[in-house]
């Protein structure tokens, strides 16, 4: 304990900050009473949450993708994620510069996409070592399996005949 005589100044403890109140001294001896005024004796106060300074603004953290696998447009390109024997898990028009993280938990999963040339895989932060294909192509059900991926192994295209006219 800290002991402050009645009537001395009182400087916050250390760590402290300049706003927080001073400890109140007691109260003055009730009348009636023959015993002389003594120091008053404090404990020192330790910072709480509410008296703790506020924390300065942490800066931004870029968002880290969830998986590993990031599919990336360069280009407007339609894209539908399915796991197999499930509901699409995304099915949408992306713009260029739109990415979609892969979820990790999600096994068995396929891509289709509307441009192949505007579709980009990232696994692990690096483009795979292949293209999907040329603008405007489309490449139905390709896995996504990141190890398959960023080996580049990934089934051939298949050109469909037109019909004959």
């Amino acid at each position: 304990p800290t002991i402050v005589p009645t009537g001395a100044a009182i400087s916050p403890p250390p760590g402290a900050s300049p706003s927080t109140p001073p400890a109140v001294p007691p109260a003055s001896p009730s009348p009636g009473t023959d015993s002389p005024a003594t120091p008053a004796i404090t404990a020192p106060s330790a910072p709480t949450p509410a008296m703790a300074p506020p924390a300065s603004p942490s800066p931004p953290v870029a968002a880290q993708p969830a998986g590993r696998i990031v599919i990336k447009a360069t280009a407007d390109v339609w894209l539908t994620i399915k796991q197999k024997g499930g509901p699409a898990l995304l099915n949408k028009l992306l713009h260029a510069g739109d990415s979609f993280p892969v979820p990790p938990d999600k096994t068995d999963l396929t891509m289709t996409t509307g441009n192949a040339g505007g579709t980009v895989i990232d696994v692990d932060g690096t483009p795979i070592p292949v293209s999907l294909g040329t603008s405007g192509m489309v490449r139905r059900d390709l896995p996504l399996d990141a190890d398959m991926l960023k080996a580049g192994k990934l089934p051939a295209a298949v050109v469909r005949a037109k019909p004959p006219a």
